[in-house]
């Protein structure tokens, strides 16, 4: 489902970039290879990840991602946008992911990407991701070095956490 303010790209072509772009965040996990999606990233790009404070800066989403690719080889790995919300200069897409473990465990999540628009297509500013169910032992999902290298409380010049982001952790957080 896509809701438009303003119909600026076209429907179509955000779902089919939005479908290109899933497949690559997809095949990156996959074949624990970040620099795959890297390019993805905005300079100021942030993440909200389960289980850590929020991760600043492509650099450091690299790190948090070589990590926890290192630790969850998958055996499969799916991703299913939910709604597509277009704004002006901005594209919200929210969904639901499902990852096998190697080992077998099964984690199920919901995610949220702030993409914005540009003339190359979109990029990705922004990041969340939590999981639907409690996870038993979280301490393979959490990179220690990232949580001890907090940035400091917002606002921190030069970096707002979109609204979108604070209201769809704060749902996150009511549902785990």
């Amino acid at each position: 489902q896509i809701s438009s303010a303003q119909g600026m790209m076209g429907k179509e072509a955000i779902k089919e970039e939005l479908a290109q772009k899933n497949a690559l965040i997809i095949e990156a996990a996959k074949s624990q290879s970040f620099g795959l999606k890297e390019d993805l990233y905005a300079q100021n790009a942030i993440l909200v990840a389960e289980f850590h404070p929020l991760i600043d800066g492509p650099a450091k989403i690299a790190e948090y991602y070589t990590t926890i690719f290192s630790r969850q080889p998958l055996s499969d790995y799916t991703r299913e946008t939910i709604e597509i919300l277009e704004l002006e200069s901005r594209v919200i897409e929210t969904g639901l992911f499902r990852k096998v473990l190697r080992e077998g465990q099964v984690l199920r999540g919901k995610y949220m990407n702030d993409w914005i628009k540009g003339e190359d297509g979109l990029t990705l500013r922004g990041e969340a991701f939590g999981y639907l169910h409690k996870v038993e032992d979280p301490s393979p999902l959490v990179v220690q070095a990232i949580k001890e290298e907090a940035p400091p409380l917002l606002p921190k010049e030069g970096l707002s956490i979109p609204w979108e982001l604070n209201a769809y952790n704060a749902w996150g957080e009511s549902l785990v």
